[in-house]
């Protein structure tokens, strides 16, 4: 997820009630001076995160996540019964570069050895370009196009499952369903909803599938006449529409295709995740969506689930708060193996993280060019829920490169 917008609500009033629950813990701190070098004292991890505008949503639920496994962790005497972890919170990155370029400047003052920043893939560039100076470990948070890490430099890593590997999962299960003809529409506005669209076409048409049109449209967009036109003119109804568009055009798209009497299925990313998304009635059954929290047999994923949501109930609809929670184990994992808070050391034990036991399924870095690989849920809407159906992870030759 990328690029400002105004998108799924979130109130400003939520994401300080987040804020304070973590200070009420003791795992936030702001507290200037506090050298690097003191390992084995803290870990101080840095968080560059939007509090207004369209990542908020993102981003808060992201930050309750992480600041929730944060809590857990120190409620255990810290990382590996000894390391506790201090999240220091930066000023509102705001959903714009230059305020997260602000933000980050600010924490790289207060000596952290890790970054978190935005959902906001221009703001996570323009704010990761600085840390890259410095040398500091940092994630993209929820933001998933590839193309991040190359455009920053190697101190960066993403924290979710990347467009590519989703557009790759969205491919193989299409065929699976035995879709054959696929229309695309995307959005120049966003890397996700640009990109993400001809990473599943390449693998799509690869596996034998027709790609038979494609549209385009803005964010904010309220009439989709001319995309319904584009579609009714096809010599056949392609068999699904497949897009990366969420809220608020998603809704309004999908209201419109089904108006005009448009039936195809609709094939959808992890944006999509939403309740308010899953409350649209009929119209939305049988759209894909992509997941990170529907857990495979045996995963941690529920138990989770319950203890944060009686402390979190305003982000525990939004799937962001599992990818903070993981980026927080992960974190927490490759400071237990480094056996120092050193942002290099870190680095090197996240570069030989394979295999491991996150919420939802095994998390693996290694040899992946510091875009992690998931296992990615897919799940289908079906009388207002997301019913699981199966769970993806595709070879490494299959995924195309960024």
């Amino acid at each position: 997820m990328s690029d400002s917008r105004n998108t799924v609500s979130c109130t400003r009033r939520a994401l300080l009630g987040g804020v304070a629950l973590a200070l009420a813990a003791g795992v936030v701190a702001g507290l200037p001076g506090i050298p690097r070098a003191l390992a084995a004292e803290e870990l101080r991890i840095g968080m560059a995160h939007s509090h207004t505008g369209w990542a908020a949503s993102f981003d808060s639920a992201f930050a309750a996540g992480f600041s929730f496994a944060a809590q857990e962790i120190n409620e255990k005497g810290g990382i590996d019964g000894k390391l506790p972890v201090k999240l220091v919170q930066g000023r509102d990155a705001a959903s714009s570069s230059a305020e997260a370029v602000k933000s980050v400047e600010g924490l790289l003052k207060e000596n952290v050895s890790v970054l978190m920043t935005s959902a906001d893939s221009s703001g996570t560039i323009a704010a990761g370009r600085i840390g890259q100076t410095q040398g500091v470990l940092m994630f993209g948070s929820t933001c998933s196009p590839p193309s991040v890490t190359s455009q920053v430099g190697d101190w960066m890593y993403l924290s979710n499952f990347s467009d590519n590997l989703m557009g790759t999962v969205l491919a193989l299960y299409a065929r699976e369903l035995g879709i054959e003809s696929v229309y695309l529409l995307k959005s120049p506005d966003d890397a996700y909803t640009e990109k993400l669209p001809d990473y599943f076409a390449d693998v799509f048409q690869k596996k034998g599938g027709t790609i038979v049109g494609e549209g385009e449209y803005n964010f904010n967009q309220v009439d989709f006449g001319s995309v319904v036109a584009d579609i009714r003119a096809l010599p056949e109804p392609p068999d699904a529409i497949m897009t990366a568009a969420f809220e608020p055009d998603f809704p309004a798209l999908l209201r419109q295709l089904r108006a005009a009497g448009i039936k195809s299925r609709i094939l959808g990313a992890d944006a999509i995740d939403t309740p308010t998304i899953f409350s649209l009635g009929p119209i939305a059954d049988g759209t894909v969506v992509l997941s990170n929290r529907q857990p495979l047999e045996g995963s941690t994923y529920k138990e989770i689930e319950g203890r944060f949501a009686k402390v979190y109930p305003e982000h525990a609809e939004n799937a962001a708060w599992i990818v903070g929670y993981t980026a927080m184990e992960v974190i927490a994992d490759v400071a237990r193996r480094a056996g120092a808070t050193d942002p290099a050391a870190l680095r090197k034990a996240l570069e030989e993280t394979e295999g491991f036991a996150g919420p939802g399924g095994p998390i693996t870095y290694a040899g992946r060019n510091r875009l992690p690989v998931w296992p990615v849920h897919v799940l289908e809407i079906e009388g207002g829920e997301g019913v699981y159906k199966k769970t993806i992870v595709p070879d490494a030759a299959d995924i195309p490169a960024p």
